[in-house]
C-alpha cells in the first residue's frame, strides 16, 4: 500500500497517470524466491540410478541424481525468449544419453493460478516538475487485474473513471503463448464521458530469439475514446503502430530496423523508419550508426555515426557525428564515473554545428555520507551552472550515521567498536568502519540475499571474531544490523620451560585449574590462553612430563597480545605420563 504521490498501474494497452491518493497493489518483488512465469518441464527416464545435467543454450543450469524410472526437472531457465534445452543422463558406467528440446519463455505470462492487481483512488497531479501540491479537485479511480487461466493464457482487465468518465467497462485483454513461436496479445476497451462514446483495439505479437527477434504492436482508438490520462491534460491518443526486427551478426554485431506510425493531438502525425547497427571491435572499441526518415513530414531525416573507446581505469571517450536534415553536428565526450566505494568522477563534452555550440564540464564526488556534483554548461553563448548534494540520515542501534541516498535496503555493519576494519559487499570493498566501529552500507537488494564480509587481517592482534562473513536480506527501504561479534581476548601467549630452563616439548596439554580450559603446547614451549585471571595455576601433562606452573597476568594495552615468559613449570615429582 502506498499513501501519497504515486503512479497508477497500467497494461500495455492503457496509460499510467501521476496522482495523489492511495494505491494497493500486488508486488511479487516481495517474494524473490517465487517464479511468476510458467516454468517449462523437462522430463526423461533412467533405467538405473543416474546423474542428470540440464543445459540451456549450452550453459549448465542444473545437476543432480535421479532414481530408476521417469523423472521431471522444474528449473527456472536463465533466459527470456527462445532457446534450446538439453537433458543429459549419465549412468554409473559413464554412458550418456542427451535429449534436446526447444523452449520459449515469456515473462509477461503468469503461471497458472497466479494473479496480479493494482487499485488506485485519488486526485490527478497537475503541473508535474513545475509546481508542488497541485492536484485536480475531483477524484478518479483506476484498477488493473491479470489472472492466469492456463500457463499459456493470461487474461487482463482494466477499469478507470471519475469526473464523468467511465472507461474499461468492456475493457479486456489477454496474452496468449503460441508454443515456441512467441506470444500474441489482444485487447479491447470502451469509454463514455458526458455522452460521448469511444473504443480502443490493440493487437500485438512478440518473438525473442538468440539470433532474430521481432515485436509488433498496433493500437487504435476512435475519435470519442478517452481515458483518465486525457483528463490530466495529456495528449488525446489516436493510434500507434510499431514494429521492430533485430538480428545478431557474427559474434559481436547486431542490426535492427524499426517502424513507428503515431498520431495524437499534441505531437501530431509521424511515420518514422529507423535503421541501426552496432559492433564491438575487440575489448575496447565500440562502433554504432543509425539513420531515420519520417515519411509523413517532408525533409525530416537524419543519421549518426559514433565510436566509443574504453581507455582503462573506468575512463572512456566517445565521438559522434550526426546529420539532421541539412545540419551537421559533431560531439566529443570523455568521462570517468566515481567508483562505487567512493572517490572522484568527472565528465566533459563539447559539440558544434551550423547553429549549435555546446560545452559541458562536470565533477562529482561520492562519499560514504552523500553524493556531491557540480556542473557548468555553455550553450550558444549562455552559461549555466549547477550544484547538487544528495544523501540521507539513518538512526539505528543507538547511532546516527549520514549516508548516500537510501533508495532500497541497507545494513549497518558493526565491529563492536573496532575502527578501520575494511567491509566488503559481494567481494567488493565498500568502506571501512568509523571510530565507533560502524559502517552504513546502502544499495542492498531488498528481500534478496546480500553477502557481507570483513577483512580479519585488519583486526588488532587481541581481537576475537565470531564470523567473517554473513548474508543479510533487508526489507524494502529498511535496514538490518550486521554484527560480526568482535570482542577482545583477555589472554596471552605463555612460554613454558622446565626446571633446567629448556622449553617444554610440543604436544603437551596445558590445563587451567581454575576453569578447566585446555590448550596445547606448541614449538618453543609456547601456549595460548584465551582468558586468564590475575593469578593462574596451569597443570601440564605430556610424554615424560607432569608439572605445574603459576602464571600471573596483567592486561596489556588494547590492540596488542601479551606475551609472558619464560614461566617455569615445576615437576610434580610423580611418575611422568608415557
Amino acid at each position: 500500500m502506498t499513501v501519497g504521490d504515486a503512479i497508477s498501474g497500467s497494461l500495455p494497452w492503457s496509460r499510467s497517470v501521476r496522482f495523489g491518493g492511495i494505491q494497493i497493489q500486488r508486488d511479487y518483488g516481495l517474494r524473490p524466491d517465487l517464479i511468476t512465469f510458467p516454468l517449462p518441464m523437462f522430463a526423461g527416464s533412467a533405467a538405473v540410478p543416474s546423474a542428470v545435467d540440464l543445459y540451456i543454450n549450452g550453459l549448465r543450469q542444473y545437476s543432480g541424481n535421479v532414481a530408476p524410472g521417469p523423472f521431471q526437472i522444474a528449473q527456472p531457465p536463465s533466459l527470456t525468449g527462445a532457446g534450446v534445452a538439453q537433458v543429459v543422463v549419465t549412468d554409473a558406467l559413464g554412458r550418456r544419453v542427451a535429449t534436446s528440446v526447444p523452449l520459449y519463455v515469456d515473462t509477461r505470462l503468469l503461471a497458472q493460478g497466479l494473479f496480479d492487481y493494482s487499485a488506485e483512488f485519488g486526485f490527478l497531479r497537475n503541473d508535474y516538475t513545475l509546481r508542488s501540491f497541485s492536484y485536480q479537485s475531483s477524484p478518479v479511480f483506476s484498477g488493473t487485474l491479470s489472472y492466469s487461466v492456463r500457463d499459456w493464457l493470461t487474461l487482463q482487465a482494466h477499469a478507470e473513471g471519475g469526473q464523468g468518465l467511465a472507461n474499461g467497462g468492456a475493457g479486456a485483454g489477454a496474452v496468449v503463448g503460441v508454443g515456441d513461436f512467441g506470444a500474441v496479445s489482444i485487447a479491447a476497451a470502451g469509454s463514455n464521458v458526458h455522452g460521448m462514446s469511444g473504443a480502443l483495439l490493440s493487437l500485438g505479437y512478440q518473438y525473442i530469439g538468440r539470433v532474430f527477434s521481432f515485436n509488433a504492436q498496433g493500437t487504435r482508438a476512435t475519435s470519442g475514446y478517452r481515458d483518465i490520462a486525457a483528463l490530466s491534460d495529456l495528449s488525446i491518443f489516436e493510434h500507434l503502430y510499431q514494429a521492430t526486427a533485430s538480428v545478431s551478426l557474427l559474434r559481436n554485431q547486431s542490426a535492427s530496423v524499426s517502424f513507428i506510425d503515431s498520431k495524437d493531438n499534441f505531437s501530431g502525425h509521424a511515420r518514422v523508419v529507423t535503421l541501426a547497427w552496432n559492433a564491438q571491435l575487440g575489448r575496447r572499441w565500440s562502433l554504432y550508426t543509425s539513420a531515420y526518415r519520417d515519411f509523413q513530414q517532408k525533409n525530416v531525416w537524419g543519421g549518426s555515426v559514433g565510436v566509443s573507446i574504453a581507455l582503462g581505469g573506468n575512463t572512456s571517450v566517445s565521438a559522434t557525428v550526426a546529420q539532421s536534415n541539412d545540419h551537421t553536428t559533431a560531439d566529443l565526450s570523455a568521462s570517468r564515473p566515481a567508483d562505487f566505494s567512493g572517490g572522484w568522477g568527472w565528465a566533459v563534452q563539447g559539440g558544434a554545428g551550423e547553429d549549435y555550440r555546446h560545452a559541458f564540464a562536470g565533477a562529482n564526488y561520492r562519499a560514504s555520507f552523500g553524493d556531491f556534483q557540480a556542473t557548468v554548461q555553455r550553450f550558444n553563448g549562455t552559461t549555466t551552472a549547477t550544484a547538487e548534494a544528495a544523501g540521507a540520515l539513518a538512526l539505528m542501534n543507538g547511532t546516527v550515521l549520514p549516508s548516500r541516498t537510501l533508495s532500497d535496503g541497507f545494513t549497518l555493519v558493526s565491529t563492536d567498536g573496532v575502527a578501520k576494519v575494511p567491509v566488503l559487499q559481494e567481494n567488493r570493498l565498500v568502506g571501512t568502519t568509523n571510530g565507533r566501529g560502524y559502517l552504513l552500507v546502502p544499495d542492498l537488494q531488498s528481500y534478496h540475499r546480500n553477502q557481507l564480509a570483513i577483512d580479519p587481517l585488519a583486526l588488532p592482534a587481541d581481537a576475537s571474531i565470531r564470523t567473517t562473513q554473513m548474508d543479510v536480506a533487508p526489507e524494502r527501504r529498511s535496514g538490518v544490523l550486521a554484527s560480526f561479534g568482535v570482542s577482545r581476548y583477555t589472554g596471552a601467549s605463555v612460554t613454558f620451560v622446565d626446571d633446567a630452563g629448556n622449553p617444554l616439548a610440543p604436544g603437551s596439554v596445558a590445563t587451567l585449574t581454575q576453569s578447566g580450559a585446555k590448550t596445547v603446547i606448541g614449538f618453543d614451549g609456547i601456549a595460548f590462553f584465551e582468558h586468564l585471571d590475575a593469578s593462574n595455576t596451569v597443570a601440564i601433562h605430556g610424554r615424560k612430563l607432569d608439572c605445574t606452573a603459576d602464571v600471573p597476568f596483567a592486561p596489556s594495552q588494547p590492540g596488542s597480545m601479551p606475551q609472558i615468559g619464560a614461566v617455569t613449570c615445576h615437576s610434580n615429582g610423580g611418575a611422568p605420563n608415557r
